[in-house]
């Protein structure tokens, strides 16, 4: 599911960055390269590197135990411990964008704790059909679609506006953190 939605992001100017634990995944990643737009396909080193400076993370994994050993390190029923996975590297304020095919009632305690770290998590599960993801034209089935929908246009705006500071000042303004 990915590698077309990385093909329709770079395509649209985008630069994303990307990790996969599969050489093929990643070599198939790499491929994607960069778009007359001036996006690119950006292969991350590690996990941790994924989410250095990133506003927002797009997840797509297989089941509820993979989303919580890549956020969280570990299961979310599993004692707390050294902070490993993908919100230990997270900045206050960034977006989490899980669409994975996972348990609602296992990611809401997810939600629960990407928010007392500062992140916020908008569950948007699958999209349908992989041509329909590649004509950019999917739709999306999440339990709550209008509440995502206007999540992520919330996320864009913000980014149009810290691209446009970035021109005027030369730089990216830092969010505050509260």
């Amino acid at each position: 599911m990915g590698i077309p939605m990385t093909t329709r992001l770079v395509a649209a100017g985008y630069r994303v960055r990307g990790f996969d634990s599969s050489a093929t995944a990643m070599a198939n990643f790499t491929a994607i390269g960069s778009s007359e737009a001036g996006g690119a396909a950006i292969p991350a080193r590690d996990l941790a590197s994924v989410a250095e400076d990133a506003d927002a993370v797009i997840v797509m994994l297989p089941d509820s135990d993979i989303v919580e050993r890549v956020i969280l390190g570990r299961l979310a029923s599993s004692p707390a411990g050294a902070d490993a996975g993908l919100l230990a590297s997270l900045p206050r304020g960034a977006t989490l964008i899980d669409m994975s095919s996972s348990d609602p009632a296992r990611t809401k305690i997810l939600a629960e704790l990407t928010a007392s770290s500062g992140v916020t998590l908008i569950d948007a599960p699958g999209l349908r059909r992989c041509r329909g993801r590649q004509g950019g034209n999917a739709r999306r089935h999440g339990r709550r679609p209008g509440r995502v929908i206007r999540a992520l246009q919330a996320h864009a705006l913000r980014h149009r506006q810290a691209r446009r500071a970035r021109r005027r000042c030369g730089r990216r303004p830092r969010p505050s953190r509260p």
